[in-house]
């Protein structure tokens, strides 16, 4: 069976080179999860304790990592921490299509595509308490979260052919890299400990990869592969503020500044004929400047009167995606994405033993599609061990959006159509380890 609107490329190269170039760019295109790789997830692991309460921390002590989310919480620290986590994530991703009968009557939805990958990371954290008033952090953690894989095998679907079901192309797109903070925050408090300020400086770093593929079997069209990268660096700060209103009641807010990120962006395309023969070599450079906007945090955290002892705590972080910027698009085709709100709540139960359990829920706007959000379910449990506790969390995200296909269906026959989008359903199960050593 003969596949129509293929994509010829061997005249055309500079052209091809070109949209490489752009397609490697963090750009305004839809695109971890889906919807965020285009500038990345603001959605990464930040330590199994604090992962287990739904990531809050504007007003709850986090030792190091508390540069990132508010440095005023330092002020908190009485001696010295250490911390450390690792994470393992699987992303489920579901395409579906509606499926019609011969009538022309919608039937059910079917899956067209259907991918399952893993991935690590890791965060570190360090505080001291280095003069009376003053305590200095130190953090190294995922800020924005670039993988994501799709694949999936085009098959004959005439059932005359011979052989049956034979795969006509296969065709990937898959992006990967994240970009970490390397954070140093100090705090000072009053004596009475009722008001604590911070600041924290980050430098941003780190490498966005994405790797295209199209390979032809029963098709004399060239298959093409694109292989990109692009490095990013910059730097911004966070001013943080803690209020003790009341012995039982603590108010935190943070400002983060715009990140300003640069780097070389390449691309590198291979074209290659029916006998895996290289016909077409090309690469191309280019400088890109990507400034993140402005980013709030506010939140709360109650200790009540409960025996056994239980801690509430939740945080709101609104971001600026509107005012996101890039250097590789015109001013007239900047991203047009939207302002979001990323609200945080956690549950931290403490039995008599001193083993902490640990609940939260959170639900985050996707800053590429208003009309899709992000739901958490998140718990944990910590284990004390000498001078130090061990962490345990499992995280269940779930999103469902619809978003245009990565790779055109068209066939000659006309029975066989598709619409021009899918519904995606995006799950993700994270589960991660850590431990908090305290001298």
């Amino acid at each position: 069976m003969k596949r129509k609107n293929k994509i010829h490329l061997s005249s055309a190269v500079p052209g091809v080179l070109f949209v490489g170039l752009l397609m490697i760019l963090p750009g305004a295109s839809v695109a971890g999860s889906v919807l965020d790789t285009s500038y990345g997830s603001p959605a990464g692991t930040l330590g199994a304790e604090v992962d287990a309460m739904a990531g809050t921390g504007a007003a709850y002590y986090r030792g190091g990592l508390s540069a990132r989310l508010n440095p005023a919480m330092l002020s908190e620290e009485r001696d010295t921490r250490l911390d450390g986590s690792v994470s393992l994530y699987q992303d489920h991703e579901d395409r579906f299509q509606p499926l019609w009968d011969s009538f022309g009557s919608y039937v059910t939805d079917t899956a067209i595509a259907s991918n399952r990958n893993h991935y690590f990371d890791s965060d570190f954290g360090a505080a001291i308490r280095a003069a009376e008033g003053l305590a200095v952090g130190l953090s190294l953690s995922t800020l924005y979260d670039f993988t994501y894989d799709f694949a999936e095998e085009v098959r004959d679907p005439d059932p005359t052919s011979t052989p049956y079901d034979q795969i006509l192309e296969e065709r990937s797109w898959r992006y990967d890299g994240r970009l970490r903070a390397l954070s140093l925050g100090f705090a000072m408090s009053t004596p009475d400990q009722r008001l604590s300020v911070g600041v924290a400086g980050h430098y941003a770093f780190g490498t966005r990869y994405i790797d295209v593929n199209r390979r032809y079997f029963q098709s004399n069209d060239n298959s093409v592969h694109l292989a990109g990268e692009h490095w990013l660096e910059g730097a911004n700060a966070t001013l943080g503020l803690r209020i003790k209103a009341t012995p039982r009641f603590e108010i935190g807010a943070a400002w983060e500044t715009p990140l300003k990120v640069s780097g070389e962006a390449t691309a590198r395309t291979e074209e290659y004929d029916s006998v895996a023969d290289t016909v077409a070599v090309g690469a191309v450079a280019q400088d890109v400047t990507i400034e993140y906007a402005n980013r709030f945090r506010v939140g709360f955290t109650l200790y009540p009167r409960s025996d056994p002892r239980t801690i509430f705590t939740a945080d709101m972080v609104f971001s600026e995606w509107t005012q996101l910027t890039d250097s590789s698009l015109p001013d007239d085709e900047q991203p047009r994405f939207e302002d979001t709100v990323d609200m945080r709540i956690g549950v931290e139960h403490i039995f008599y033993n001193g083993v902490p359990l640990r609940f939260g829920f959170r639900h985050m706007d996707s800053y590429s599609d208003h009309e899709a959000g992000a739901t958490f379910f998140t718990t944990g449990i910590g284990v004390p061990w000498q001078h130090g506790v061990f962490h345990l969390s499992a995280e269940l995200s779930k999103v469902t959006s619809y978003q245009e296909h990565w790779f055109p269906y068209e066939y000659d026959d006309p029975t066989i159509l598709t619409a021009l989008t899918a519904r995606v359903e995006e799950t993700r199960f994270r589960l991660g380890a850590g431990f908090t050593y305290l001298f």
